[in-house]
């Protein structure tokens, strides 16, 4: 399995575009990172290159509400131009959500008017039209459910629903991000729950609980999550969004252990 390390936590003690260099001195290969919109793609591609590193994941999605029918268009508009920023930065994996996400970071409230079957059926609607752009581009949209403690008000927060979702969608092309920090917070039994999802699991995004920091700094039981993971069979991306408990270079000193 590749290990990415996500430059909008690590390395923060640096400018963003001097991550790329940090996290190859730390001997990583892969990156990620959020919004390709505010960011320098010709300068991004550039590190890249200068320092033999791939971009893992980058986000897909921000100012249009994937939940609600009546933001299907400008979802749409602003998911092309994100798999056209991918396929610039040869970047497999776009990372999605059930709900816009504002300038700070924080769930929108446009489709709060919206009941939970209106949200489900856009969702469908809207990712069935979004995996044939990403079947076309060759790349991957991977649904992420979110924590409602830190993004009260967000529709998709278990894996579950997103997996009806999925199974909805019915294509290789749309997957789930299984976030362990966010889903420790919503759901019991996670081992037996990565083995319910099983192949629907396109990537991964690690921190340990409470305090989004390295394995091993919470409660998190990581022998029996890896162990669930062998048993489906998972060979994709562990990314490692997680904000270091006391400095980057430590973290990444724990992330290659694990």
């Amino acid at each position: 399995m590749d290990k990415s390390i996500c430059i909008e936590k690590i390395f923060t003690e640096v400018d963003f575009y001097d991550r790329f260099a940090e996290v190859a001195k730390e001997g990583f290969s892969h990156v990620e990172f959020w919004s390709w919109s505010t960011k320098d793609l010709g300068r991004v591609t550039a590190e890249l290159r200068a320092h033999n590193l791939s971009v893992a994941s980058i986000s897909g999605d921000q100012d249009y509400s994937l939940v609600c029918a009546d933001e299907r268009e400008g979802y749409l508009d602003y998911l092309r131009r994100s798999i056209e920023a991918a396929k610039a930065l040869s970047c497999p994996t776009l990372v999605v959500h059930s709900d816009a996400i504002g300038p700070d970071g924080k769930i929108s409230a446009s489709a709060s008017h919206l009941s939970d079957e209106e949200k489900f059926a856009a969702a469908v609607e809207t990712l069935r039209l979004g995996a044939k752009m990403a079947r076309e581009a060759g790349c991957t949209l991977v649904l992420e459910a979110l924590n409602t403690n830190t993004q009260p008000g967000c529709y998709l927060h278990d894996s579950q629903t997103a997996r009806r979702i999925i199974d909805q969608v019915d294509s290789p092309h749309v997957r789930l991000l299984y976030d362990i920090w966010h889903m420790e917070q919503m759901e019991s039994n996670i081992p037996a729950t990565v083995r319910a999802l099983g192949s629907r699991i396109g990537y991964i995004h690690i921190a340990d609980s409470c305090g989004r920091h390295e394995p091993g700094t919470g409660n998190i039981d990581f022998a029996s999550f890896k162990q669930a993971l062998s048993d489906i069979g998972y060979n994709g991306t562990l990314g490692f969004e997680l904000t270091p408990a006391s400095d980057s270079r430590n973290a990444c000193g724990t992330i290659r252990a694990f």
